[in-house]
């Protein structure tokens, strides 16, 4: 008996989470002329809303890995290679952070929808909705895309060499050897 009071009450809890979070979203925005206009209405605006800011951050994310020349070789010493292995690794930060709030938006919306259909307002109904998988499939894919380019720009960075730049000293190289004796 303990266990389901548990159980209800923290899915009392979640669903209050979720519904306070549209609801802070609802506030944040311009106005719900704005809303209705650009992303549709009800909890579907708020989703689609939501989704162009995930979107949008993936977009960005790409543009400066795009943006982002990785030499075949640097110089040793060369203070670029740190410069571009910081990049790298903010950015993967950037978007591991990203994954994790769109999972679990996802997450939540499944479950919101799952649980509650009733409080999908301007889903329609008669097709897909958030608890099924395929809703999620184009949107998964373009959350994936900075993933994959970013792992090619790390597979790049850990490809290239490192060589030693510095000249030598003048007076320091030797002549090459002289040619061997004729037989």
């Amino acid at each position: 008996m303990m266990r389901g009071s548990v159980a209800r009450a923290r899915l009392g809890a979640f669903v209050l989470t979720i519904i306070a979070g549209l609801t802070l979203i609802a506030f944040a925005l311009p106005s719900a002329a704005d809303v209705r206009v650009n992303y549709g209405e009800g909890q579907y605006g708020l989703y689609r809303q939501q989704m162009v800011g995930f979107l949008q951050r993936a977009e960005d994310i790409e543009a400066a890995l795009h943006n982002l020349y990785i030499p075949t070789t640097y110089c040793a010493g060369d203070p670029q290679r740190q410069e571009d292995q910081r990049t790298l690794r903010d950015l993967r930060r950037q978007y591991n952070a990203l994954r994790d709030e769109y999972r679990q938006f996802r997450q939540g919306l499944m479950d919101l929808a799952k649980d509650h259909p009733d409080l999908l307002t301007g889903f329609d109904q008669s097709e897909m909705t958030p608890e099924n998988g395929n809703f999620w499939v184009n949107q998964d894919r373009a959350m994936a895309e900075p993933n994959t380019l970013l792992q090619q720009k790390n597979d790049e960075f850990d490809a290239a060499k490192e060589v030693d730049c510095t000249p030598p000293v003048p007076g320091t190289t030797q002549p090459p050897p002289p040619p061997p004796p004729p037989p």
